[in-house]
């Protein structure tokens, strides 16, 4: 018997500039597994087009003319949901790619300066195409109604939630729950684009009632509040619930660390300590909140049928870390009875 052939992922490529859809096709026909099936420097030629075509992946430019990227992504997360990976140069601010990132894009990552096919190699676009591949598009997150235990937990000391990809509209569906008066710290590692956390943060603190920023060196973890780890930065809890950031190694593959910020909870927090781990590619989280989990502290995964990708939370559970698997709905709901 001959082996069974893989399907190629099948790219649509959309971008108004001639030079940068050259490159990109260059790429991705020069990579095994890839299929540019259409390649297009009108937006709108390409929602027509894509009513027709078969299509896993769409990469696409944020500034095109007469639709820009956010409008492209709406009107086809809206007519025939796929997953769309945004690139550019000129995007001006981190609020834009956030507003993408809530219409659905996957993901968004800024084009190199050079339009070569090195370049685009080195941004391991290719390595991000075949990821987005495997994701099911979520337009909506789910809202089931979910009741928590009557036993109530003791209130914990802090709460430490971590996520990647996909992981701007679960935190959102997550903290806009939350009270403004809410008595946890929470502390979040967010894997992100460089540059874009400050948006993110902006984001999240405008929609939600308790107050949203980026933590400091040195700084007391305080009730009321969500502190997001710095770009550039690991972050490592302190029994006296003081957050050190530390400078990563050059070997570390995740920056910031969930792994490194879970451990140092497992290690100085123990059993007063809820840890979630939402949503993303890799497996980072996973060693980190079976830690804490062996500490006798409280760990939750999101749910499978919720995750844009199921990679840490999967990893978690494939090691025994997680006590419950929640939607971000539920799981905003559960973290309530300590409001």
């Amino acid at each position: 018997m001959g082996e069974s052939q893989v399907s190629p992922v099948r790219v649509m490529i959309v971008d108004d500039s001639p030079i940068v859809l050259s490159v990109l096709r260059k790429v991705f026909d020069s990579t095994d597994g890839i299929q540019v099936v259409g390649a297009f420097h009108d937006p709108k030629e390409a929602l027509e087009k894509l009513r027709i075509m078969d299509v896993d992946v769409i990469c696409c430019d944020y500034y095109m003319k007469g639709l820009n990227g956010l409008e492209f992504v709406r009107i086809v997360m809206q007519k025939s949901p796929k997953p769309i990976l945004i690139m550019s140069a000129g995007i001006e601010n981190s609020d834009q790619v956030v507003r993408l990132l809530d219409a659905g894009a996957i993901d968004v990552l800024q084009k190199p300066l050079l339009n070569d096919v090195q370049s685009y190699q080195q941004m391991k676009i290719v390595q991000k195409i075949r990821v987005l591949s495997g994701v099911k598009p979520i337009t909506r997150r789910m809202r089931l109604e979910f009741r928590t235990s009557p036993e109530r937990r003791a209130v914990p000391q802090i709460i430490a939630i971590g996520a990647s990809t996909g992981g701007p509209q679960a935190l959102g569906d997550v903290l806009i729950q939350l009270p403004p008066n809410y008595r946890v710290p929470i502390l979040c590692i967010q894997h992100i684009s460089v540059g874009f956390l400050d948006g993110l943060v902006h984001w999240l603190d405008q929609r939600s009632k308790v107050r949203v920023r980026i933590a400091k060196d040195n700084e007391r973890l305080e009730k009321n509040t969500v502190y997001f780890v710095p770009e550039g930065f690991h972050g490592i809890v302190e029994s006296n619930m003081i957050l050190k950031l530390a400078r990563p190694a050059e070997s570390d593959i995740y920056c910031p660390s969930i792994n490194t910020t879970f451990c140092s909870i497992a290690e100085n927090i123990g059993a007063s300590s809820i840890a979630i781990l939402l949503t993303g590619m890799g497996d980072d989280g996973a060693l980190g909140l079976r830690a804490i989990r062996d500490q006798q502290g409280s760990t939750i995964t999101q749910s499978e049928e919720s995750c844009i990708i199921y990679g840490m939370p999967k990893a978690a559970v494939d090691l025994s870390a997680s006590e419950k698997s929640l939607n971000p709905s539920q799981i905003g709901q559960y973290l309530l009875q300590f409001a």
